[in-house]
């Protein structure tokens, strides 16, 4: 089980080897392992900058971000906000059901 944490009070990387990791601040969030989950809940925030190479991010919420969404792989089920765009660079699939930047 992971601490909880009140911002700034930490920094680093936080890796996921099983079960869900539940994000409820900002930061530069990236997933990258088609076995994890990220539940953002009903969090609607602006983040840094957001990478998903493999894993789900589910909730209610909206992420967004200040750069664009860099999705390689993996199931994206939140809304993505902002006008940065979105950014698909590899041969693996991506399953979006949220809503996309810009509104599209």
């Amino acid at each position: 089980m992971l601490p909880t944490v009140n911002a700034p009070t930490y920094t680093g990387t936080t890796n996921v080897s099983t079960g869900t990791l539940t994000l409820r601040g900002p930061a530069r969030w990236e997933l990258h392992d088609p076995r994890r989950h990220l539940n953002i809940n009903a969090l609607s925030k602006s983040i840094g900058a957001f990478q998903l190479a493999g894993g789900t991010v589910t909730g209610t919420g909206t992420l967004t971000s200040n750069a664009a969404y860099d999705l390689r792989s993996g199931a994206v089920g939140v809304g993505l906000g902002g006008s940065v765009g979105l950014n698909k660079t590899t041969s693996g699939t991506v399953s979006l059901t949220g809503s996309l930047p810009g509104g599209s």
